[in-house]
């Protein structure tokens, strides 16, 4: 007499979704595979055919009536969706089994308008406001954690802001010169988008008015008394 015994393999869940994740970020998941068979169920290798996805551990064996988990993670380099299959290799009828995977990769973009702002003239001591929009044109939120000037002459609010997709946010200038003369500087967003700092570049010119009279001094010499005698002054 005898009994024919023989692994049997069965995972849950058959396929998983990541949903959206931001690139070069991971984002953890995991299946169960557990042995329905009679005897030990051995896995000998787990593999991707995206290297996007990638499962640990990559062997395992798992006892009769036993589950292990198998932890994938998704990490996406690039905006766009991705899928790919899971591979179990193994001792039990039907191998290799699957498991299907998929997600998309998601990331803000950064755009701003005007690239510059010239104030032109303003007087010496008053302020002059503009201002600049930040659009995310790209499928992630958009976290602004700083906006800094490297010239006190020109300052901004506010200096943070969450922009979501497809969002736009105005964020202010002001210019006040303290003396005459060109004045230039740089705006910069510190962000979470592709090719952070961003800038946007600042000009404006000081000015003030000058007082000058010619001559400083008038003589009108002898003049008859009931006459009148006239001369003038420039300014």
């Amino acid at each position: 007499s005898g009994t024919g015994i023989a692994p049997a393999f069965s995972v849950s869940p058959s396929s998983v979704s990541f949903g959206d994740n931001l690139i070069g970020t991971s984002k953890l998941d995991s299946v169960s595979v557990t042995n329905t068979g009679t005897a030990s169920l051995s896995i000998t290798n787990v593999t991707s055919d995206n290297t996007k996805f990638t499962v640990t551990p990559t062997t395992g064996t798992i006892d009769t009536g036993a589950s292990q988990k198998f932890y994938i993670t998704f990490s996406p380099t690039a905006t766009g969706s991705q899928s790919g299959t899971i591979s179990f290799t193994d001792n039990a009828s039907g191998s290799p089994h699957t498991v299907s995977v998929s997600g998309t990769g998601i990331a803000p973009a950064f755009s701003v308008s005007p690239s510059s702002v010239s104030f032109g003239d303003n007087l010496v001591g008053a302020s002059k406001l503009d201002s600049v929009t930040v659009s995310n044109t790209g499928t992630a939120s958009l976290s602004i954690t700083n906006v800094t000037s490297d010239n006190t002459k020109f300052t901004v609010t506010p200096t943070t802001g969450t922009i979501a997709a497809s969002g736009t946010q105005k964020f202010y200038i002001t210019f006040s010169p303290t003396v005459t003369g060109n004045q230039s500087g740089t705006i910069s967003f510190t962000d979470n988008a592709s090719g952070s700092p961003h800038t946007v570049s600042v000009s404006g010119t000081g000015v003030e008015p000058s007082f000058s009279v010619s001559p400083t001094s008038l003589s009108f010499g002898d003049v008859s008394t009931g006459q009148s005698k006239t001369d003038s002054v420039t300014v």
